[in-house]
């Protein structure tokens, strides 16, 4: 598959062995489901008690470690169109990186920010333990500030879903996860130390696996193929809409999406 990145092209040997990633980690295989690790911070919650593993998750996965540790980069930005997943790889690369073996000694700080930068709460761990180390909302405790949020060192990295009102100073390590917010990306065009990645949208045919894997096909009233097919090709390949489980959901959205193109017709 084409990895689509703002400031250069990836290698394509980065792409190995899908089902077995690099350091060991044995991981459910592009195409499956994977339990959602409830007690990550999210900027929208997520529900549900799995999430689909996108084909590309792993290329990005192992493309952004090359990013960080082997080019030595301290920033990775993962966009892309609202509801690609992008929150969700979040999840998976959480739960990749934290399982490696060499990552054990490592302070994963994990946060939440609004689409207005505003942070919410932060949840730190230490390798792949489930309890967390440290846990706090905004306003930071002065304890948590201390012991947590201010002390860095090669052996810890910030996960962020949603744009941080703060940077990670070189040489420190963090991948942020967000919809394309122009004003917050325009001031890395310049920063030789950071790198932008584009999540794909998403195929007809990787939508309807993921309905299958995750049995919305056999709910009542079912997800078809059809269905998912006509939100296609109102919606394109987001997953948001052509997964959404809830009828008037949809047609609200696409109400509000021919009202915004009517708008921009000309009179």
């Amino acid at each position: 598959m084409e990895v689509k990145e703002l400031e250069e092209k990836p290698a394509a040997q980065l792409a190995t062995d899908l089902s077995v990633p690099a350091g060991g980690i044995k991981m459910v295989a592009p195409g499956e489901t994977q339990r959602f690790p409830a007690f990550l911070p999210m900027q929208h919650p997520y529900e549900r008690e799995k999430f689909f593993v996108r084909e590309c998750y792993p290329i990005y996965y192992d493309l952004i470690m090359d990013k960080l540790y082997t080019k030595d980069k301290r920033c990775v930005v993962i966009t892309g169109a609202p509801g690609t997943g992008k929150s969700l790889f979040y999840a998976y690369f959480f739960e990749r990186f934290r399982q490696e073996e060499e990552r054990q000694n490592f302070t994963i700080v994990t946060a939440a920010f609004t689409s207005e930068s505003k942070l919410t709460i932060v949840v730190a761990f230490k390798g792949k333990q489930n309890e967390p180390i440290g846990t706090s909302e905004w306003p930071l405790s002065s304890e948590f500030n201390e012991s947590i949020w201010q002390v860095d060192g090669a052996n810890t990295i910030r996960l962020y879903d949603g744009p941080p009102f703060v940077e990670t100073p070189y040489p420190l390590k963090m991948v942020c996860f967000t919809s394309p917010k122009e004003n917050w990306l325009y001031r890395f065009v310049k920063d030789t130390t950071v790198r932008t990645l584009c999540m794909p949208v998403w195929t007809p045919d990787e939508l309807w696996r993921a309905a299958t894997r995750l049995g919305y096909n056999s709910l009542s009233p079912p997800l078809t193929r059809a269905m998912i097919d006509d939100r296609f090709t109102n919606f394109g390949g987001v997953a948001r809409e052509c997964l959404e489980l809830t009828e008037e959901v949809v047609q609200t959205r696409l109400e509000l999406f021919e009202a915004v193109i009517k708008e921009m017709s000309p009179k």
